[in-house]
């Protein structure tokens, strides 16, 4: 994507449109155009936009036979510009003006190079997740209000559908989900099953009966350390760390550090719960703005 500052002084910009898909039989589509803009012929409406995208044909109908009927309403409300049911894309402009957003921004994080999720039912699940979840007030001390999760594994079929969410946002070129001791091992490893994928344990030192890499790291009071095995990762590897929840985001830190210590890259983080208002993210950006979380407490 490129700024509409250039726009403003009459520049010509480039758009390049990437197709990109997983279909049924596990092979990889792609396709992908190159567009010239000039500042008279920018398209202002999300149906032009989507015209282009519909001039894909053969991969476009490729794609679209592959979809179930969820997820093929969700693309068609897409590409007609008829707007989406999931509330975090209602607010998307239906024109861009001479003082406006580019396409990438106008559809506010939409990545067609991405698993297309299910939006519909999107909004659902965090109404679900939030039902379900319990609040502890004063643990583990007083004036916490701990989020417990442990509702939500009562619930199979609601478990079965964040199993299905964290599978779906992970990069298409991950390798491995590295879940943190313990509660990361309860999605991180059915996820990574579904996606197809090494799960690797992090725990706490002395806890893996194999030779490991340990990583210690500062508390609030005191220290901590963690370990996995020496083997667990490598260069080459493509991680994403995962934990049920993200507060201030040292152990996800930690857990990052161990990883790259081995010569493995970070290309994500996923969590079920995130708690905004502590700035966790702020401390893994450096290794990943690839920053998941289903449900956020701001």
């Amino acid at each position: 994507t490129n700024s509409l500052n250039s726009f403003n002084n009459g520049a010509s910009a480039e758009a390049n449109i990437a197709f990109s898909y997983i279909s049924s039989n596990g092979e990889t589509i792609t396709n992908s155009e190159t567009i010239n803009f000039d500042f008279e012929t920018l398209p202002t409406t999300l149906s032009d936009f989507a015209d282009k995208i519909k001039g894909f044909e053969s991969t476009y109908q490729s794609f679209i036979d592959d979809l179930d009927p969820d997820h093929k309403k969700a693309l068609d409300d897409l590409l007609e510009g008829k707007g989406l049911t999931n509330q975090a894309f209602q607010e998307i402009p239906t024109e861009v003006t001479t003082d406006g957003i580019l396409w990438g921004d106008l559809v506010n994080g939409i990545k067609l190079n991405q698993p297309i999720k299910k939006i519909s039912n999107f909004d659902e699940l965090i109404d679900q997740i939030n039902e379900t979840i319990r609040d502890v007030q004063d643990f583990p001390k007083k004036g916490i209000v701990f989020k417990d999760i442990t509702p939500i594994l009562k619930d199979a079929e609601l478990s079965q559908k964040i199993i299905d969410e964290l599978a779906a946002i992970l990069p298409q070129d991950v390798t491995h989900v590295v879940g943190i001791e313990s509660r990361g091992f309860l999605f991180g490893f059915p996820a990574a099953i579904k996606k197809g994928i090494s799960f690797v344990l992090v725990r706490k030192k002395g806890k893996l009966p194999y030779e490991t890499v340990n990583y210690k790291y500062a508390l609030e009071y005191g220290t901590a350390e963690i370990e996995m095995h020496i083997d667990a990762v490598g260069p080459g590897d493509k991680v994403v760390v995962h934990d049920d929840l993200l507060a201030t985001g040292g152990t996800a830190e930690a857990a990052a550090e161990l990883i790259t210590s081995q010569g493995a890259e970070v290309v994500g983080f996923s969590f079920v719960v995130e708690l905004s208002f502590l700035n966790g993210r702020k401390l893994l950006e450096k290794y990943s703005k690839n920053i998941k979380s289903i449900i956020n407490y701001s």
